[in-house]
């Protein structure tokens, strides 16, 4: 009587078949779950060749079994992982959107966002301006010039308009640009490096306080370096000021927010490659008179 064999194909079939077991468990632990899918589908292959060749039944079906478990156990794996995933990133988008919300509850929308957008614009001339000029070799020529363009009243002019205010510069200072701020700002420029900007829009009760805790929020969130938040003077106002550093473009931003008696909330900005210029003190040339 002829008497089946336990032959190669069960031996490899039931071996690997018990590893895609191993491998789906240790997918719960982080191992690549489609090993034990592909170990799976050989131990499969090898079992219904030993079956083919009629090898002892018991032996390649234990391999089969045990592959059907692995994968079907690697399946469910995946599926959860997704789904939890998915939860996850449901959470968190819901998590970003209620703080979003809650943060935008707190203060005027429109008000905050078109005076933190000057600052954003801002930022961005500074990305463009220190890829056609080199920073260093301005900030000698203007480090060299300083005290003869600042403090030489012949040498300065008035800039600005009624509805932002005024302020001093110097004489060889130039309109500046920029497509992409909100109408009504106003910008004057030494080389494209330093940079004052002009804004107000009306009051509605927001404090200037609230203005520039709002912007070193924003700063935070976006990777500023050396931010600072304090009270400082600009003419003969109060003011909140907003400082902090951007290494990429090695760029030094002034952040003023202040409310005058003719009823507006005004936002400068002074930036340029260095900090202790004289320019920095522009600001404190201001008043809403020329």
């Amino acid at each position: 009587m002829y008497k089946k064999k336990i032959g190669v194909f069960s031996v490899i079939s039931i071996v690997i078949g018990i590893l895609a077991l191993i491998f789906s468990i240790m997918s719960l632990f982080g191992a690549p779950f489609y090993i034990s899918l592909i170990l799976g589908g050989v131990s499969i292959i090898c079992g219904i060749i030993a079956l083919i060749l009629k090898n002892k039944v018991v032996v390649p079906v234990v391999g089969m079994v045990l592959s059907v478990i692995a994968i079907l156990a690697s399946l469910g794996i995946v599926i959860v992982s997704n789904i939890d995933y998915k939860v996850d990133l449901d959470d968190n988008f819901k998590s970003k959107k209620e703080s979003s919300e809650q943060k935008m509850n707190d203060i005027n929308n429109n008000s905050v966002n078109e005076l933190y957008n000057i600052n954003n614009t801002t930022s961005t001339n500074n990305i463009i301006s220190t890829n056609i000029i080199d920073n260093t070799i301005i900030a000698n020529e203007i480090n060299t010039n300083t005290t003869n363009t600042t403090n030489n009243t012949t040498s300065s002019q008035r800039v600005g308009n009624s509805e932002v205010g005024y302020v001093t510069v110097p004489s060889n200072w130039t309109k500046f640009y920029d497509s992409d701020s909100p109408s009504g700002t106003f910008q004057y420029s030494y080389a494209n490096v330093y940079i004052i900007t002009l804004f107000a829009v009306e009051s509605n009760g927001i404090s200037a306080e609230t203005y520039a805790k709002y912007l070193e929020s924003e700063l935070k969130d976006e990777g500023s370096e050396s931010i600072t938040l304090g009270t400082s003077t600009v003419g003969k106002y109060n003011a909140y000021k907003v400082q902090c550093y951007y290494s990429d473009e090695n760029i030094w931003l002034d952040c003023y927010y202040f409310e005058t008696e003719d009823g507006k909330m005004h936002y400068i900005a002074m930036e340029g490659p260095d900090k202790n210029s004289e320019y920095f003190k522009i600001p404190n040339t201001f008043s809403i008179k020329e």
